[in-house]
């Protein structure tokens, strides 16, 4: 990337609570999964499966009373992340970000698995009884649509991308928007995560078989420009972002392994500076020589099975994690369950996220 791409803000609506001082805290303060006590979701969810869930609020106090009834659950808590980093922006009110970036320089990229609940509820209906479909709920269906609406809202008009590449989504979501800004597509850009806890996501995750012991819904954006732009601003730097990387290969080992090769060849100082991994293979970190001297994390022991929120996700928590000093480098690691990987270089800043 030939410009310094630095993180500006972060909004979180997470199992912790609405808002990044929230996030922040239950970083600090959560050893282990992010509920106090975590619980059995419902039976017909599936059974003995527990979940960390987004607690209830009021979703009008954030989006107003207009226009919300038909909008389904991702949608509501991505539209009230984006509101919550526009405020830690200072572009609460539309203009005061118009004089700075206008709307055809602004994207959003959300990686996801998109609205399971409402595609399974609108199909099983529309099998069932054909004739009483509800329209009104169609539009839910649409992979797309949780990026598209909060785009419209916020008049969001370079692009509006959705990504829907299983585990590493919303890592793949970073690395387009920085894409973007590198390439001098858009000024400022928002990358985000999203996912929900609902019966038909629960039983998406788990149709491998695999036996997740909690899984995590939350809404996450993080907010990307140039370093000299969020200067002229006054815009604090929370962090930044060097090389990225993805790829496939049925394999794990020798896709690591080659993942790790790309992003040593692209940033080698930054590579060689490493201090904190997050991913969610220590495993096959293990079989790789150069990390001993790394506090290497997983995730998925804090806050449960993520799903496409993962890279985003340990992202914001090294942001907010007190323990990590500024000018640290990290490196996420995301080995997808299909195969998919993606990888990218941080750095901390000097500024705090709350």
């Amino acid at each position: 990337m030939s410009q310094k791409i630095g993180i500006t803000a972060l909004g979180a609506v997470s199992p912790y609570g609405i808002g990044t001082e929230k996030f922040a805290k239950g970083c600090q303060n959560s050893p282990g999964y992010p509920m106090a006590d975590l619980e059995p979701v419902s039976p017909e969810w599936g059974t003995g499966k527990q979940g960390a869930m987004i607690p209830p609020y009021d979703h009008k106090e954030y989006l107003g009373r207009k226009g919300l009834r038909n909008l389904d659950r991702v949608t509501l808590n991505l539209s009230t992340a984006v509101e919550l980093i526009h405020t830690a922006l200072g572009f609460d009110v539309l203009e005061k970000r118009r004089q700075w970036f206008a709307d055809d320089d602004v994207s959003i990229v959300l990686g996801t698995t998109g609205s399971v609940q409402s595609i399974a509820d609108f199909d099983l209906q529309t099998v069932a009884t054909p004739r009483f479909v509800q329209p009104g709920l169609f539009p839910n269906t649409v992979f797309n649509a949780p990026a598209s609406y909060t785009a419209i809202r916020r008049s969001i008009k370079a692009s509006c991308i959705t990504v829907t590449n299983g585990d590493p989504s919303s890592l793949d979501a970073i690395r387009i928007s920085a894409n973007q800004l590198a390439s001098g597509r858009v000024r400022l850009a928002f990358a985000a995560g999203a996912t929900e806890m609902t019966p038909w996501h629960i039983a998406l995750c788990t149709a491998s078989g695999g036996e997740l012991s909690a899984l995590s819904e939350g809404a996450l954006v993080l907010s990307l420009e140039n370093v000299d732009d969020a200067g002229q601003r006054g815009a604090p730097v929370l962090g930044t972002v060097g090389a990225m990387t993805s790829l496939f290969s049925p394999e794990p080992v020798p896709a690591v392994t080659e993942a790790l090769r790309r992003l040593k060849t692209e940033a080698p100082e930054d590579y060689q500076a490493v201090t904190h991994i997050y991913t969610d293979r220590e495993d096959i970190l293990g079989e790789i020589n150069g990390f001993s001297d790394c506090n290497v994390a997983n995730p998925e022991k804090r806050f449960g099975y993520m799903g496409p929120l993962f890279g985003i996700t340990a992202l914001a928590a090294a942001l907010v994690e007190e323990s990590i000093p500024p000018g640290a480098k990290i490196m996420i690691l995301n080995v997808g369950q299909g195969g998919n990987l993606t990888a990218g270089l941080f750095g901390k800043g000097k500024e705090k996220a709350v």
